[in-house]
């Protein structure tokens, strides 16, 4: 169980650091010049977890987070019923009211920073698709735990022998929306993974884009730790001496993924305050692993067109049929995975075209 001042340091730093990372992610936008629906959902996922931040210090101030429990009643296991178990009770509930809106929508963001990027009837097919899932995960975590006790919300500050005797299981509701939650931030991250290796670019570029969506990884480990939290501690909660010691492992590891998630969120959108030597760089230290590959060359090219309907403008020289052909050079600039990934995308995006897969009618063919 974290202590009082690890609750505290929770709810201050991890608020701090999702303010900090939000603001770089902004500025990078403006270097890019285009907010996104993306960029407003992840902004509504830190507001809504300043609110869970101040409640943990509320909770650990002025009430019982990190505290050890009274005594239990004598031969129930269920903790005796006392005004300070119903204020930490109360405020645990409130941070289970709340948590599954910031969570939702910066998975949300995920998906809208991938739809900037990727393109196709399949790729839209599944985008919209975990999108309504998420949304559908939100909604159902947010009534079972509201209406839990049915209209007797006041209910779920009471004994935990009246909540048992007249209200849903907690345990299954909260292995239900825990477990939901770690499948959902496993196919948000697989998804672009996925399309990336789909692309028509060389391996190294593919390893550079994988590397940024990895960062999601953090979120999944949040996801997964409490995930276990919730196991080990949640069976057993009604008997243990120390109530208050599950209370404050359900807020604080909320807080936690919440925190993690949006960070997670932010990070493969920081490329643009890259400078260009951090680039080069950067670029040069991960092509030393792929030694023979000297980028990639298309054959039987077929242009492809913006997601909103422009016409295509052909860019590249190929062949069809044996037969070379060198197109028309555009002042137009295109997107490709090495510019989204050493932080232009938007720049590269400026005309709503988004990458290319094989999918699109193009062939990739590259030295490894």
């Amino acid at each position: 169980m974290p202590t009082p001042s690890e609750v505290i340091a929770m709810g201050v730093v991890m608020p701090l650091a999702d303010g900090g990372i939000l603001l770089l992610r902004y500025l990078a936008r403006r270097r890019t010049g285009k907010y996104g629906i993306d960029d407003y959902l992840i902004l509504f996922a830190y507001i809504t977890s300043l609110s869970l931040g101040a409640l943990l210090i509320v909770g650990a101030v002025r009430y019982d987070y990190g505290l050890n429990g009274p005594a239990t009643t004598a031969g129930s296991g269920y903790i005796a019923y006392g005004k300070g178990l119903v204020h930490t009770k109360r405020i645990t509930n409130i941070i289970d009211f709340i948590q599954f809106w910031p969570l939702g929508a910066s998975k949300l963001s995920c998906i809208f920073f991938y739809r900037r990027i990727f393109r196709g009837q399949a790729f839209d097919i599944v985008s919209w698709t975990t999108s309504f899932v998420v949304l559908a995960w939100m909604l159902a975590s947010f009534f079972l735990i509201l209406l839990q006790c049915g209209k007797h919300v006041d209910w779920l500050w009471t004994s935990a022998e009246h909540i048992a005797a007249n209200c849903m299981s907690g345990v299954k509701i909260a292995l239900f929306y825990s477990s939901v939650d770690v499948v959902v931030d496993i196919v948000i991250i697989i998804i672009p993974i996925y399309w990336v290796s789909k692309t028509l670019t060389s391996r190294t570029k593919k390893f550079l884009v994988c590397c940024v969506f990895l960062f999601g990884a953090l979120a999944v480990l949040s996801s997964v730790v409490r995930l276990v939290v919730f196991i080990v501690i949640y069976p057993g909660h009604n008997s243990t001496p120390n109530q208050y010691a599950w209370l404050t492992d359900v807020a604080y590891f909320s807080m936690l993924e919440i925190g993690l998630g949006i960070i997670a969120a932010c990070l493969p959108t920081l490329g643009p305050l890259l400078t260009d030597a951090q680039r080069h760089r950067f670029r040069n230290t991960v092509g030393a692993f792929f030694p023979g590959n000297r980028g990639s060359q298309i054959s039987g090219f077929q242009p492809y067109l913006s997601f909103r309907g422009l016409r295509p403008k052909p860019l590249l020289s190929g062949s069809v049929s044996g037969t070379p052909f060198v197109l028309k050079e555009s002042t137009e600039t295109r997107p490709d995975l090495e510019t989204f990934v050493m932080g232009d995308i938007e720049r590269a995006l400026g005309h709503s075209d988004r990458i290319p897969t094989a999918r699109d009618g193009a062939h990739v063919s590259s030295d490894i």
